[in-house]
């Protein structure tokens, strides 16, 4: 029969790794914002339109990535919930049935 064990330290480290990534991902936004700012400041004309246009794509790309990375953190936690859950719920039924069989 399989076993129902959740592992706290491997979620906590793969938690950690996760938002390690949705920290890096905020960085590269904050980037990209700068060196919007700075050409929108200092440069004028098709090219630096261009390049405004693809920084805001590039942006958008990173906002959408940031978002999914976040439903992935959810769904870590949510499974994490679960797992806990239903090692609690085999542990009541086996003590259950202990006290039970005990009579």
């Amino acid at each position: 029969m399989g076993e129902i064990k959740f592992d706290e330290e491997n979620h906590t480290a793969m938690t950690e790794s996760l938002n390690t990534v949705k920290s890096k991902l905020a960085d590269v936004t904050k980037k990209i914002k700068e060196l919007q700012s700075e050409f929108n400041g200092n440069f004028e004309g098709e090219a630096a339109t261009a390049l405004d246009s693809a920084l805001s794509q590039l942006k958008k790309e990173t906002d959408d990535c940031t978002n999914n990375w976040e439903k992935v953190i959810e769904s870590a936690d949510n499974i994490a919930t679960s797992l806990k859950n239903a090692d609690n719920a085999a542990k009541s039924t086996i003590d259950n049935g202990s006290t039970l069989s005990g009579r």
